[in-house]
């Protein structure tokens, strides 16, 4: 299957709603933590978390699902390993 065809099967909501709520939790973590120097990092983290959170869910909308099942744990390693190399 092609991936225009996978694209028009795509839940767009579901996926604009995803992003909105990242969004929005970005900047409440911002906002409570823009005065304190302690958790002056947290902010970027949870950045590149997102941004790895939403590319790792576009990656697996693009293959058949039965590849992403065969494959999930190894995906899951890598993603464990990736976050815990930060």
């Amino acid at each position: 299957m092609n991936a225009l065809a996978v694209l028009r099967r795509v839940d767009w909501w579901v996926c604009l709603l995803t992003a909105a709520l990242c969004l929005v939790s970005l900047a409440f973590l911002r906002s409570a933590t823009v005065d304190d120097p302690q958790f002056d990092k947290q902010f970027g983290k949870q950045t590149l978390f997102v941004i790895v959170g939403l590319g790792t869910s576009c990656f697996c909308l693009l293959p058949h699902y039965g590849i992403v099942r065969r494959t999930a744990w190894l995906c899951y390693l890598l993603g464990v390993a990736g976050l815990a190399a930060l």
